[in-house]
């Protein structure tokens, strides 16, 4: 409106040109500068959930500081035998109703579990309860050996499990930093490298680099190799597997791999764990049924248990699930 004021106001010729003109810039500045105002006050907003963020970090890291001084009172483990939640339920600050519920589990060393079900079914949730991440709405819920985790000093629990989630950190640092940061101590064991490389299927990618396991990985720094999605996916599995723990914990261990490699690396895995606890979650089928024993998650909660051949005859949500990824792979092989 005021623009249009100015406007007949100098076609009247009641306002010079060039007065016209300052004043219609002056309008364009605080018009930006407006908008400059509200884009540093959303900056500034956003900023501070950071902040937020950061403080809870630091706030975590003193619990923790406070579990070392309280040591005496918490007992070690050596070796984990047993994993198992009785009734166990988790929810989220602010949220009313839990993330999971009523979940009865018991894993032995030496098991191996799948753990399938839609997005959103609590699946990751209960990884994170089950390492120890996340506490449960009540004592008593998590056992380990038989006793408490609460009375488990958690830096021993975490000392003899490997996991891996779907989110892994891409080191850009060397070939051998990247393996080895999965038990740093043991970081110069030449084979244990090599083996866990050959395990995880990249041994043959690292052998192709002129420095091999010193080579530089990423763009960061000057004539660094950058991997594919799938390359830094198995590099991640072999930090894993160097790590040699008592339980290994997958959440959707092979996402960037194509079925048969994800098959195939699942079978390694197995084959070199044999006195290891392996659970992982997948949302593809085939590497489900290779488990021992296969877990269905919905809305939360456990609905169906047993192996392939157990819970398809009871033709559930598992049978459901296999039975549409079927028909996918079908109608893909048709075109």
């Amino acid at each position: 409106m005021l623009w249009f004021i100015d406007c007949l106001s100098y076609f009247s010729k009641k306002l010079a040109a060039g007065t016209f003109v300052a004043v219609l810039q002056a309008v364009q500045n605080i018009q930006s500068g407006f908008q400059d105002l509200t884009r540093e006050c959303s900056s500034l907003y956003e900023t501070s959930l950071y902040i937020d963020e950061m403080r809870a970090f630091q706030k975590r890291e003193e619990e923790m500081h406070e579990q070392t001084e309280e040591a005496e009172s918490l007992q070690g483990i050596e070796h984990i035998q047993s994993i198992t939640l009785d009734n166990l339920s988790f929810t989220y600050p602010n949220m009313k109703k839990p993330a999971i519920e009523h979940i009865h589990f018991h894993m032995n060393k030496g098991e191996r579990i799948a753990l399938v079900g839609d997005n959103g079914s609590g699946k990751t949730t209960l990884i994170k309860c089950l390492t120890g991440l996340y506490d449960p709405d009540q004592q008593n819920m998590h056992k380990v050996n038989g006793e408490d985790i609460s009375t488990i000093h958690k830096k021993t629990y975490h000392a003899r499990m490997a996991v891996l989630f779907q989110d892994f950190m891409k080191y850009e640092f060397t070939v051998r930093e990247n393996i080895g940061f999965g038990r740093i101590d043991d970081i110069e064991e030449e084979e244990r490298l090599i083996s866990a490389a050959r395990q995880a299927g990249i041994e043959k990618r690292i052998n192709e680099m002129e420095d091999t396991y010193d080579a530089q990985l990423g763009r960061f720094f000057e004539e660094g190799h950058e991997l594919s999605g799938g390359q830094w996916q198995k590099l991640a599995m072999a930090r894993t597997f160097f790590r040699e723990s008592d339980f290994i914990i997958l959440d959707e261990p092979t996402s960037a791999l194509d079925p048969l490699s994800e098959i195939s690396l699942i079978r390694k895995l197995f084959d070199h764990t044999q006195d290891q606890g392996v659970l992982f979650i997948t949302h593809r089928m085939g590497a489900a049924r290779l488990a021992d024993r296969i877990i269905v998650m919905k809305d939360g909660a456990f609905i169906e248990e047993g192996n392939h051949d157990e819970l398809m005859a009871l033709q559930g949500e598992y049978r459901r699930l296999y039975e549409a990824q079927s028909q996918l792979f079908q109608q893909k092989e048709m075109v």
